[in-house]
């Protein structure tokens, strides 16, 4: 399913209508007539680290009045994954949201967007749009981030039999 065929599903499961543009005039025209209503815009991926891309990504969110909000799926480098939280937070950024956290056994990038000073909004933990986002609270996280030690109990580090702590 193409990029626009998933957003159609998306704003049908949100029971929302789906506008498109294709430059910051459409989104704030957008904008205007959302009428209060809540308006989500999905932007073309950025290079993080290229400051023209994200010069440009910033003009859009103030052209739209939008509040950039960073989506990231979990299993990234937790580095790499704070430095790009770094680089959308420098741009007006303050939330993220955590996807793929069904999937990745490694969550470290996505605490660590948290040291960048954003925020966890909401949490993507099913293969489906359908099953929608959790809302991020600490039990919510604690449950996802553990739930596939339950499920898999070799996911957890196991103790080296040569190790002192397993001799003694």
């Amino acid at each position: 399913m193409g990029g626009s065929a998933r957003l159609a599903a998306f704003a049908q499961i949100l029971k929302m209508e789906l506008h498109t543009a294709d430059a910051k005039a459409g989104l704030a025209e957008i904008s205007r007539t959302a009428n209060g209503r809540a308006a989500f815009i999905d932007s073309a991926s950025v290079n993080p680290f290229d400051p023209t891309e994200m010069s440009e990504l910033a003009s859009a969110a103030a052209a739209a009045g939008a509040e950039p909000v960073l989506v990231l799926a979990a299993g990234g480098d937790a580095l790499e994954t704070a430095e790009i939280a770094r680089a959308f937070a420098a741009i007006g950024a303050v939330r993220t949201i955590a996807t793929r956290l069904d999937t990745a056994r490694r969550h470290g990038g996505i605490l660590a967007a948290t040291s960048a000073g954003l925020a966890l909004a909401e949490l993507g933990a099913s293969p489906t749009i359908g099953d929608g986002l959790l809302p991020a609270s600490a039990a919510s996280l604690a449950r996802t981030l553990l739930a596939h030690i339950a499920a898999s109990p070799t996911a957890l580090p196991q103790a080296n039999k040569n190790t002192p702590e397993a001799v003694s």
